[in-house]
């Protein structure tokens, strides 16, 4: 007669029995071998969770700590830190083992290419013109009298030929200065003194005069009687000399005597 054996449980770690002719057989669990799965085999000798993961042997089997960078059973798949996109301002992001790296357009900087560079820190811009940082450029606002890309060209002002009457055009740094031909004045030498307008008061004639150094506005005012003054401007008080004789002195634009009896009058 055949003994069973399996009754008496020879099979250990959860092995299951088999009953055979005159023996038996014990059916081992993962990680487990010998006669009666006695022995726990050591399944990180393999390296199953790669060299750069730590690997648990375990009673049924092994754990794998996986190193950074790596995900799976076996960390067997390199995790892609791109997938989140952390690079801005439209940078290529360039996955590595455990890292990334994000490759900037022209104007920006910084880990993510979340610096805009700021192109006007030189200040590149020329005569007090105002810099515009832009994208991977700038712009120059510039004064008026200067062009160019940094406002380093003076505009002749003198090439439309603004000075009239003879004048002459001298350019200064933007900006113009004319000297004018006598009797002529004015920003552009465009007035002419006694023209577009009396500057003499008091009904004086305004009288044109070429020689600058005695009549340094270009004019000069022949003034009615009783009046003075570079533009006849000043009423002569005759009445302060005490011109009158046994009555009074009235002052106006000529002055007038009146006897005592003409001012009871």
């Amino acid at each position: 007669m055949d003994i069973d054996e399996c009754p008496f449980k020879p099979c250990k770690n959860g092995a299951s029995c088999h009953n055979l002719i005159g023996e038996f057989y014990c059916n081992c669990l993962p990680g487990f071998t010998g006669k009666f799965c006695e022995t726990n085999i050591g399944d990180c000798v393999s390296q199953p969770c790669g060299a750069l993961s730590l690997c648990k042997d375990e009673l049924y089997g092994y754990h794998c700590f996986c190193a950074p960078g790596f995900i799976g059973n076996n960390c067997e798949t390199e995790m892609d830190e791109c997938l989140s996109g952390p690079c801005t301002h439209g940078a290529t992001c360039v996955d590595q083992l455990n890292a990334f790296s994000c490759l900037c357009y022209d104007g920006f900087e910084g880990t993510l290419c979340e610096i805009n560079i700021n192109e006007c820190h030189s200040s590149p811009c020329l005569h007090k013109a105002t810099c515009i940082d832009l994208i991977d450029r700038y712009d120059c606002a510039c004064l008026s009298g200067f062009t160019g890309m940094h406002c380093e060209t003076d505009i002749d002002e003198c090439a439309s030929f603004p000075c009239k009457n003879g004048g002459t055009c001298i350019d200064q740094p933007g900006n113009y200065y004319c000297q004018c031909v006598a009797p002529f004045k004015g920003f552009n030498c465009e007035f002419k003194p006694c023209e577009g307008g009396n500057p003499c008061e008091n009904g004086a004639v305004c009288l044109t005069e070429m020689d600058l150094d005695a009549f340094p506005l270009g004019f000069h005012c022949q003034c009615m009687k009783g009046f003075a003054g570079p533009r006849c401007e000043i009423n002569i008080d005759e009445c302060s000399s005490n011109p009158c004789l046994h009555g009074y002195c009235y002052n106006g634009e000529l002055s007038i005597c009146f006897s005592f009896s003409s001012k009871l009058d």
